[in-house]
C-alpha cells in the first residue's frame, strides 16, 4: 500500500497527464487557430490562420507530459488558440529532435505526441494568411 501511494505521488510530482486532461482546449471551445509558424525549406516566418481540424491539430499533442529540463530546442512556432469565449490560449512549438513536440503553455513546458504527425497536418490544413499589422 505504501509502495502504490508513493507512485502515485511520483506520478503527480512529475506531472503526467492524459488525453482527457483540460490543460489544452476542447475543439468544440475553439473559434479559430492563428498560426506564427517557421516553415522548412527556408525557414521563414508564417502567418496564416485556421478555422477547422481543431482536434486533429490538438490530437498531434497528445498525450503529453510535463517537461522538468527544458533542452534549448529550436521555436517551430506559436498556435494561438481562440476559444469562443474570447480567450486565447497560447501553445509555443519546438522541434525536440527526437520526434515528439515540446511544447509551453504559461511557464510551463510539456512533450509528447508527434512532430511529423503535427507537420503532416499543417501541410493539409486550409489556411487563411494573417495581415500583418
Amino acid at each position: 500500500m505504501r509502495q502504490l501511494l508513493l507512485l502515485l505521488c511520483l506520478l503527480c510530482l512529475t506531472g503526467c497527464h492524459s488525453t482527457t486532461d483540460a490543460l489544452l482546449p476542447d475543439a468544440a471551445e475553439v473559434e479559430a487557430v492563428d498560426f506564427q509558424w517557421f516553415a522548412p525549406p527556408t525557414w521563414s516566418e508564417r502567418h496564416f490562420t485556421v478555422h477547422d481540424h481543431f482536434a486533429t491539430l490538438l490530437e498531434t499533442l497528445k498525450p503529453y507530459q510535463v517537461e522538468p529540463q527544458p533542452h534549448p530546442w529550436e521555436v517551430r512556432g506559436v498556435l494561438n488558440f481562440i476559444l469562443k469565449d474570447g480567450r486565447i490560449v497560447s501553445i509555443s512549438v519546438f522541434d525536440s529532435m527526437d520526434g515528439k513536440v515540446a511544447f509551453k503553455i504559461g511557464g510551463t513546458y510539456y512533450r509528447g505526441g508527434s512532430l511529423s504527425k503535427l507537420n503532416e497536418v499543417m501541410s493539409k490544413i486550409p489556411r487563411i494568411p494573417t495581415p500583418q499589422k
